[in-house]
């Protein structure tokens, strides 16, 4: 009941990493010559073989009875910290390598950013639970305070949430009037 690889020349059984290149996968073999399966620790670091033909995995992968997705490089370990995936900035736990989602605070970078569902950072104005958020078109860094939307010809005021505001404020000892539905500073 398990698949083990021999050597096509000398008959020897076969362990580790092994390219089985008429099925173009690449699979892992135990000390005992078995074929792994899911989620695997080899050398220090995780790897996700397929439950059914045990070919590494690689790229997003949802891992379903941890209720997770993780990303897992071209050499099939899994990755932990900011990623550029795509052309896209995603962020995995630390200790899990579990997707993140959501706010997010950023400790080595001094900066707070938001994840979407598919786990993107996101960039410039945001409709989140029902509030206007701002964040850097660059960085993804969100925004607070007074904060010019030239697209827009707007300023608008973010407060220590990165929400904006609106109506009658009392700011750093000065009252302010923002328009309450734009959110536009008002004359």
């Amino acid at each position: 009941g398990k698949w083990y690889l021999f050597d096509k020349t000398t008959g020897a059984m076969k362990t580790g990493f092994q390219w089985i290149s008429d099925q173009r996968k690449t699979c892992y073999y135990n000390g005992k010559g078995q074929m792994q399966y899911g989620q695997q620790r080899i050398g220090g670091k995780w790897y996700l073989f397929d439950k059914t033909t045990g070919a590494m995995k690689t790229g997003l992968q949802w891992i379903s009875d941890q209720r997770k997705t993780c990303y897992y490089n071209g050499n099939g370990q899994m990755q932990y910290g900011q990623q550029h995936i795509g052309g896209k900035w995603y962020l995995f736990d630390k200790n899990t390598g579990a997707m993140k989602t959501g706010f997010q605070w950023i400790s080595d970078q001094h900066k707070t950013c938001y994840y979407n569902g598919k786990g993107q950072m996101q960039y410039g104005q945001q409709h989140i639970g029902g509030k206007w958020y701002l964040f850097d078109k660059n960085t993804g860094a969100m925004k607070t305070g007074f904060q010019w939307i030239s697209n827009q010809r707007k300023t608008c005021y973010y407060n220590g949430k990165g929400q904006m505001i609106y109506g009658r404020q009392y700011i750093n000892g000065r009252w302010y009037t923002f328009n309450r539905w734009t959110g536009a500073l008002m004359n």
